[in-house]
């Protein structure tokens, strides 16, 4: 009997024993976490009306419809409240609801309960956002190490070692960008970008509360607000560093050292990416900052961002769905748009590997796509490719995304590359372009921002429009005082890398006038070019002169016959 007991609890231990191995091996392997999705709805709370807007809108976001004429619509109005209500009872979280794209973000722990949702006919769509296990979570704590701020402090060390001069001029290190869109000028004319709102849309900004180039940024009250979609808090200082270098493009103000290209703007600091995965609802998380950048007034969005392979891949985007209209986040730089902000939103940096195109939003409509490229002008290989989808070209534009100098989080600077640098560097020209004509529309931003570029008349898939020229620019949209839209004028002339002489002009009425140059050494001889071209009715105009490459190097003057008189310009010709 004593035997048969001890067989038995032998035998139930190992039954035990066994037990517990499975128990602990599900634990092990078991696929913890959340499923995301993306859920439209049909249609919105049809109680709010247009004609009473503070119903759903703020007073700022209000303000910009009003001044850009932009009609409110119901894609202003909130989602349904009674839809959320309905979807949250049947046991999901809400991370985002989009009033533009009348949809709702939500998250489960049970895989099937998704299922409970086909009962619902206010629902049109639902679309598998991604898993993201508990280990994984997007409120895990940070990292003690940061491998990002411990690489920048060891480079940072290498260029001392290397005994770089550094710039003494006013903007320092920063002044290869600076110089590169002609901004300078702007900038003692006193635009630096005040009164216009920036929101900067990035993974977090890492300490920038400590880094010295920002102390103005923060004491002149610079930082208006700072908010985390993913966390849900309004403490950005403690995740990724990305957008330190990114925010410092724009905002620093340490003259002699670094200097941003508008460093006199207000800024919102968003955290809508999450940098330790790659998944689809990190477009919703963009979508919720854009919304909420709408809410606070933002005149323009930074966007150093981009999405095309996810960490699951049965999720990623293709090609085909760089449309402008495909994607979530694509759809929400759209809409944005549409609502008045200016987008501006990096080219990505896949052009060297396999996926080599943009990112999206990087195709959405009616936004600034910025490649990159190095001191010489030359494309980083890195920078993303156009064109869409759709064929449209992109990137719009390209500016410095090599070399360029950035703070670490442990307040050292150093050089990173990156196209996620170039369209900083652009934003902040745009605020100084849209203090410098702040009734211009953000189309007529980017309309006069690409007809000042260095390849407006050959863009490509490469450099786009190429290079702008701030300066010009402003001149296009008629913030120069002197080239007033009021007289036909000759604003620009000069130049280019193709070798091409480049005119912008100014004209009230259609007419033709007449192009005469002359070299100033040889004033009393017969000029060595004369052409009469027809101009269109008000409106500046870019041509360029092809068969000017016989002339000596040296100044020259142009002289502009139009029906107002004659103005005139000297170029030089190196």
């Amino acid at each position: 009997m004593k035997s048969t007991i001890n067989l038995f609890i032998q035998s139930n231990k190992r039954i035990i024993l066994t037990a517990f191995v499975l128990f602990f091996a599900n634990l092990l392997f078991a696929q913890n976490g959340y499923y995301r999705y993306w859920v439209e709805l049909k249609d919105k709370d049809s109680t709010f009306s247009i004609s009473k807007p503070l119903d759903f809108l703020s007073q700022k976001a209000i303000d910009r419809r009003l001044k850009y004429t932009i009609p409110i619509s119901i894609t202003d109005f909130p989602v349904n409240t009674k839809y959320v209500k309905a979807i949250k009872n049947k046991g999901f979280r809400i991370i985002h609801t989009s009033r533009w794209l009348n949809a709702v973000t939500i998250q489960t722990t049970k895989k099937n309960l998704i299922d409970s949702l086909t009962q619902f006919d206010f629902i049109s769509k639902i679309k598998y956002l991604g898993f993201l296990k508990f280990d994984d979570a997007e409120n895990k704590p940070e990292e003690t190490v940061d491998i990002n701020e411990a690489l920048s402090l060891l480079e940072s060390k290498f260029e001392n070692l290397k005994n770089k001069k550094i710039d003494t001029n006013f903007y320092g290190k920063s002044t290869p960008q600076i110089t590169m869109l002609n901004l300078a000028k702007l900038h003692q004319m006193g635009f630096m970008g005040e009164g216009v709102t920036i929101a900067v849309l990035d993974a977090g900004f890492k300490n920038a509360n400590k880094i010295s180039v920002f102390n103005y940024a923060f004491d002149s009250g610079h930082v208006v607000g700072t908010k985390d979609f993913i966390d849900r808090v309004n403490n950005v200082f403690n995740d990724d560093d990305h957008g330190v270098g990114v925010w410092s493009c724009m905002a620093a103000f340490k003259p002699h050292q670094l200097v941003g290209t508008s460093p006199k703007a207000n800024y919102w600091l968003l955290r809508s990416e999450y940098a330790q995965t790659e998944s689809p609802i990190e477009e919703t998380h963009w979508l919720a900052a854009a919304e909420f950048a709408d809410s606070v007034g933002a005149d323009v969005i930074n966007s150093s961002l981009g999405y095309s392979v996810f960490d699951d891949k049965t999720l990623s985007h293709q090609y085909k769905d760089l449309d402008g209209k495909t994607t979530i986040i694509s759809q929400a730089a759209s809409m944005a748009s549409k609502k008045g902000i200016l987008v501006i939103n990096s080219a990505g940096n896949e052009g060297d590997n396999e996926w080599k195109y943009i990112s999206a939003p990087g195709d959405a409509l009616n936004i600034l796509t910025v490649g990159g490229v190095d001191e010489n002008k030359t494309r980083s290989s890195f920078s993303s490719i156009g064109p869409t989808a759709d064929k449209r070209v992109k990137p719009d534009v390209v500016t410095l995304g090599e070399n360029v100098y950035v703070p670490s989080s442990g307040n050292t600077v150093y050089q990173s590359n990156g196209t996620s640098y170039s369209s900083p560097i652009l934003a902040g020209v745009s605020a100084c372009l849209l203090q410098a004509n702040p009734n211009k529309k953000n189309t007529e931003i980017i309309d006069a921002i690409k007809l000042s570029s260095s390849q407006y008349y050959a863009p490509d898939k490469l450099l786009g429009n190429g290079i702008p020229d701030a300066v010009l620019a402003n001149k296009i949209l008629g913030g120069d005082d002197e080239f007033p839209h009021k007289k036909d004028i000759l604003m620009d002339a000069k130049f280019l890398n193709d070798l091409n002489l480049h005119l912008t002009y100014y004209t009230r009425t259609s007419q033709k006038i007449t192009i005469v140059i002359e070299d100033i050494k040889k004033m009393n001889q017969k000029p060595v070019y004369t052409n009469s071209i027809r101009s269109k009715n008000m409106t500046v105009n870019r041509i360029k002169l092809t068969n000017l490459t016989h002339l000596p190097k040296g100044i020259y003057a142009v002289y502009f016959h139009s029906k107002d008189g004659v103005s005139s310009l000297l170029i030089n010709n190196n």
